[in-house]
C-alpha cells in the first residue's frame, strides 16, 4: 500500500436507558468532530434505547476516543464499536 491514510468505517452499538436527550447527546459527539454519521437507527423496548450508528471516514484512534466520551454518558449502559470495511483516503 503506498503509503496512503486508510480510513475505516465504524458500527457504535450502543444500549441505554430511554431518554429523550440520548439521540441528541450521542450525535453531539459527532457534530463536535465535523462528522456525519451515515445511519443512525433506534429501538425501544421498555426502558432500553439501542442505537445503531454508523461513521465513515475515521481512524481507529478517533473512533475509541469517540466510543469513550459515549461511555460517560450518564444514561448509556454499554457501548460496542466495530471495524466494518477500509476505504483509501
Amino acid at each position: 500500500m503506498s503509503g496512503e491514510t486508510m480510513f475505516e468505517q465504524y458500527h457504535y452499538q450502543v444500549d441505554g436507558h430511554a431518554c429523550p436527550q440520548l439521540y441528541l447527546r450521542l450525535l453531539g459527539l459527532f457534530a463536535q468532530q465535523d462528522l456525519i454519521p451515515a445511519d443512525i437507527e433506534g429501538q425501544q423496548r421498555d426502558e432500553v434505547l439501542t442505537l445503531s450508528i454508523v461513521q465513515p471516514g475515521i481512524d481507529r484512534r478517533r473512533a475509541e476516543i469517540i466510543a469513550e466520551k459515549m461511555r460517560m454518558i450518564t444514561t448509556v449502559r454499554s457501548v460496542t464499536l466495530t471495524e466494518m470495511v477500509a476505504v483509501p483516503a
